[in-house]
Formats: C-alpha cells, sequence, structure tokens
C-alpha cells in the first residue's frame, strides 16, 4: 500500500482546537474586563 500526503486538517481536529480556544477565552475575558473596569474607575 503506497501512504498519501496528508494535507489539510480534519473537522474533528478543527473543531477540538475552536473548544480548547473558547474554553480559553471564556476563562480570561472576564478577568480582562474587570482589570480594565478597575483601572478606569480608579483615581490617579
Amino acid at each position: 500500500m503506497k501512504m498519501q500526503n496528508f494535507n489539510g486538517f480534519t473537522l474533528a481536529e478543527v473543531l477540538i482546537t475552536l473548544g480548547i480556544i473558547g474554553v480559553v477565552a471564556a476563562m480570561t475575558i472576564p478577568t480582562l474586563l474587570t482589570n480594565i473596569r478597575n483601572k478606569e474607575l480608579k483615581p490617579n
């Protein structure tokens, strides 16, 4: 049997990657928003 060259990603690989990115974003975005609000409200 001859091996074929693999080009591109499967749908499962793309979905897993997007899922990981979504989880990381869901954890970091609220923290960033609260930090920005706290810095805007803090007087100099």
